[in-house]
């Protein structure tokens, strides 16, 4: 057994964190010896086993799935891919495409790669409906995945994302935040030269803090066309299964017609409460141009997260007398998704009619 580093013969509590000694994976014998300061050769000794579970490899895909013109191209990026317990590690990335039209037709894919980005030139993905994916290997053959789907539309229309949020679930009793782009990218020079094109990004919300403190934005983005007159590009967000207006400031932060959206705490539900388990929540934006509208959307879907659930919870006594009764407060047999343990546990109580008080107290352990 190996001594652990940075121990205090004085200190009765260790805490220790991720990384060495402590292996991902593996079973870890814990033991502590104490002895009496005043006969050193007195000791007692106990032993306890933790096993450590390996974080798994995670897949991301930025962007979400979105709606693409077919002369703008595509580009998907997985950077943001990781293995928690080694974020050194050296990744592969193998692309992926399957047709949702039966008369669509994928591109050739690059072959497995350290290359963490996608890029499909104008043209390559004909109009239709496609399913994208990334598969991120590792060389120890762990494998994870991920996928977008991807709405081709014929010409061109505004490029749309969607950030992810970093949690894998949401809390109702948090606050959604959801940061989104729309950018407007248009080759409108007819001379050959391919370094000689024109960019049109489209910024709506001039606020440099948009999630915190979205502001009013009364002036919709503009964008100047080849024949001098004005185009708006128009933003909605919208959400399935409807959770009501988002436009209501009882609903969101920011309204529905920011690139950012803020959803308030409580409004979606926990777990699987009325029936949702998630809800996709998609932007939509709309370039009013003198030819016509062009409109393309982008969307992600957000897993709410289910509290604790399947315990009891009891008191013993039941009834007692003050200053000398002990009472046993037991919250037994709670369990949650493996990703969501262990679980913590908070007591308090109050008198008949008052509101209770749970202050954190030294946690018991569910009873078997």
């Amino acid at each position: 057994m190996l001594p652990l580093p940075g121990t205090s013969s004085l200190r009765s509590a260790l805490e220790l964190r991720g990384g060495p000694p402590l292996l991902a994976g593996g079973t870890h014998v814990l033991r502590v010896v104490g002895c009496l300061q005043s006969s050193p050769h007195m000791c007692g000794s106990a032993e306890v086993s933790v096993t450590l579970r390996d974080s798994p490899l995670v897949a991301r895909l930025a962007g979400g799935s979105r709606a693409v013109g077919v002369d703008d191209g595509l580009q998907l990026d997985a950077s943001a891919s990781e293995d928690p317990d080694e974020p050194a590690a050296a990744l592969n990335y193998t692309w992926s495409c399957a047709p949702a039209d039966t008369d669509a037709l994928c591109p050739p894919l690059p072959n497995a790669s350290a290359v963490s980005s996608l890029t499909l030139p104008p043209g390559a993905l004909p109009p239709g409906t496609f399913e994208l994916g990334v598969s991120v290997s590792k060389a120890d053959g762990e494998v994870a995945t991920a996928s977008v789907t991807i709405t081709v539309l014929a010409g061109s229309a505004p490029a749309v994302s969607v950030q992810a949020p970093k949690a894998a679930k949401q809390n109702a009793n948090e606050a959604l935040r959801l940061m989104g782009s729309a950018v407007r990218e248009h080759n409108a020079n007819p001379n050959p030269n391919p370094t000689s094109t024109l960019t049109r990004t489209l910024t709506p919300n001039p606020n440099p803090n948009p999630i915190s403190d979205p502001g009013p934005n009364p002036n919709p983005a503009q964008v100047l066309e080849d024949n001098g007159t004005a185009s708006v590009l128009a933003l909605n967000w919208s959400c399935a299964p409807d959770i009501g207006p988002l436009s209501s400031p009882l609903v969101t932060r920011t309204g529905q017609e920011q690139p950012n959206l803020v959803v308030l705490p409580g409004v979606l539900p926990s777990g699987c409460a009325g029936g949702a388990c998630s809800y996709t929540f998609t932007l939509t934006a709309t370039h009013h141009a003198a030819a016509g509208p062009r409109a393309a959307f982008a969307q992600q879907t957000i897993l709410m997260n289910m509290p604790p659930r399947g315990g009891a919870f009891e008191v013993v006594p039941s009834t007692g007398y003050e200053l000398n009764g002990t009472f046993a407060l037991r919250a037994s047999y709670w369990t949650d998704d493996a990703d969501d343990l262990p679980l913590s546990y908070a007591f308090g109580f109050s008198r008949a009619g008052d509101a209770p008080s749970l202050e954190p107290e030294p946690c018991l352990e569910p009873q078997p």
